[in-house]
């Protein structure tokens, strides 16, 4: 009966490699070279450089052919796009810094005749910084309650600590059932809380339960439940809530929230 024989596993194969394997530098390449001219085999050279044989094979039969080991200028796969196929794909981009990479490759596909891949519009848009991230999310403000804001923050910005705890801070805020997901948003650094680059929310839409809740200086209020009309209930709930200011009650803040000034 003929004898078994077993190949012998190198232990520098492509399955063994750790995941994110990178190409030999150039200074890797002359000490490939430099120990095999010193007589060394493909496997010590691998196991002293922990690059894999088939590696140092191509390195070395590039010395042998072109006595370098250095990358030609211009080598290597050309790239997809060009210069002012880059710039199209920016300027979609900025436009509407909310369109996923797939919606971007079909538009310049659709409206250029350009066939690029999701993969290539990220890696365009990543080369200028315009990385995708989660949008920050802000409850929905109009430009003229935020000019209100800015004016009540204005004429209250002398008040005193003892002014301040005269004041209960209250809000409501609804328990949604239904969750929306995360929206994506291509942005530059620093800009998280650009207007722009932020995604609102509106207090309506899917079930929810409608929840309040207030503090002042002297304490932390209860959490209540709402049902019916918010004013209403907020004067049903006052005297229950005189114990976290006494005599002193400004209703200001109650009324700044509910109005969404």
């Amino acid at each position: 009966m003929p004898k078994k024989t077993t190949k012998r596993r190198n232990s520098n194969t492509r399955a063994n490699r750790p995941e994110k394997y990178k190409k030999p530098s150039d200074i890797n390449k002359a000490k490939v070279i430099a120990y095999w001219e010193d007589g060394k085999s493909y496997r010590k050279i691998s196991e002293i450089l922990t690059i894999p044989t088939s590696t140092i094979q191509g390195v070395i039969d590039v010395y042998q052919n072109t006595g370098n080991v250095t990358r030609r200028v211009g080598s290597g796969r050309k790239r997809k796009t060009t210069k002012r196929e880059d710039k199209l794909i920016v300027n979609i981009s900025k436009k509407d810094p909310f369109l996923p990479a797939t919606t971007i490759s079909e538009n310049v596909a659709n409206d250029y005749a350009i066939d690029v891949s999701h993969d290539t519009v990220n890696r365009r848009l990543k080369e200028v910084g315009l990385d995708a991230h989660p949008a920050r999310k802000k409850p929905f403000i109009s430009k003229t309650n935020v000019q209100k804001r800015l004016a009540w923050c204005n004429e209250h910005k002398n008040w005193t600590v003892d002014d301040w705890k005269r004041v209960l801070w209250c809000d409501e805020s609804p328990f949604t059932f239904v969750y929306h997901g995360r929206v994506f948003v291509r942005r530059p650094k620093g800009q998280a809380y650009n207007t722009k680059y932020i995604k609102p929310t509106i207090k309506n839409g899917g079930g929810k339960i409608q929840v309040w809740g207030c503090f002042s200086a002297n304490g932390v209020g209860d959490l209540h439940r709402v049902q019916g009309i918010m004013v209403c209930f907020f004067v049903h709930l006052f005297p229950k809530k005189q114990t976290l200011l006494g005599f002193f009650f400004i209703a200001t803040i109650f009324f700044l929230e509910h109005n969404q000034i």
